[in-house]
């Protein structure tokens, strides 16, 4: 029995423009081969976009994870990250709801459970690309497309792609806040080193990132009333 890790098909070429290249440019592999001997299934993408985008002269799909990851390129400059888990059941589509709570009257639930999983592949893959360039790919913005391998699976299929946007809410300041901040400016304290520390702990927290608020909180404190202590047991005596 071949495993079921060893199913997953190695996605198409991509032309310059993003569409698929021929049929008969795409590789042959044992994971192609595997998928001759049981019924296709659909494919689900999830298209994230880049804040500061990337030029590169040539790429092609890489494969892990159970995935495979394809740059989305304008030219030669990469717009978005792809991810493709191939073969999935179509039970995993998007399955519209009703509610009789009002206002709300329909939504969509999603089933699939996938979407966390390409979000850590992208930003892993972004924390070691970082190591030498500067890069941001927004996992709060993401496309996500349900592609059917035949018209029995089209059928079965109620919402075929969907996208989600996070907006971070408004901060609300009191101009009393306003005019102390610009009136501080006078004096000599720099407030930068703590407020580097502030800023990531916040941005942790807005996309979940829990345990990394936590330590850059714990950064800050200790920076703070640590008195030079390293260790934790001593920091957390001052």
């Amino acid at each position: 029995m071949v495993p079921l890790s060893a199913c997953f098909l190695l996605h198409p070429a991509l032309h310059d423009d993003g569409h698929e290249a021929d049929v008969s440019t795409r590789a042959l592999t044992p994971m192609t081969a595997c998928s001759l001997f049981k019924n296709y299934r659909m494919d689900i993408r999830y298209r994230f976009p880049l804040k500061r985008t990337f030029i590169v002269e040539d790429a092609w799909p890489l494969e892990g994870h159970g995935a495979v990851v394809a740059l989305e390129r304008n030219g030669q400059e990469v717009t978005h990250i792809v991810v493709t888990f191939h073969d999935r059941p179509v039970d995993l589509a998007p399955e519209l709801t009703t509610s009789n709570v009002a206002p709300v009257t329909a939504g969509i639930e999603m089933r699939d459970g996938l979407q966390i999983i390409a979000s850590q592949i992208v930003k892993r893959f972004q924390y070691f690309l970082s190591i030498h360039h500067t890069l941001e790919i927004d996992t709060n913005d993401v496309e996500v497309e349900f592609v059917p391998k035949d018209d029995e699976e089209k059928n079965k299929i109620h919402v075929f792609s969907i996208k989600s946007t996070t907006e971070n809410p408004r901060s609300r300041i009191s101009f009393s806040m306003v005019s102390q901040a610009f009136f501080a400016t006078e004096s000599n304290d720099d407030p930068s080193f703590t407020v580097s520390f502030l800023q990531l702990a916040r941005q942790a927290s807005l996309e979940r990132r829990y345990i990394d608020a936590f330590r850059y909180c714990f950064l800050l404190f200790e920076s703070l009333y640590g008195e030079g202590n390293s260790r934790p047991l001593n920091s957390s005596k001052q």
